[in-house]
């Protein structure tokens, strides 16, 4: 009977794991793509304004 305890504690531990890594997986793919959505508009906010410039220079 102790081993059969065992053997589940231990399979519960594996497969909390990796749960806990997976999640952990979405959790920074998803970081990382609200990172890019994030430098993606600041360069077009730059662009933006570098064309707002130049066309303010030239009128």
């Amino acid at each position: 009977m102790k081993l059969h305890s065992r053997i589940f504690a231990l399979l519960t531990t594996i497969l909390l794991g990796l749960g806990l890594s997976s999640m952990l997986f979405l959790y920074q793919s998803a970081s990382q793509k609200v990172e890019q959505d994030a430098s993606d508009k600041l360069l077009v906010a730059q662009k933006t304004f570098l064309m707002y410039s130049i066309t303010n220079i030239i009128y």
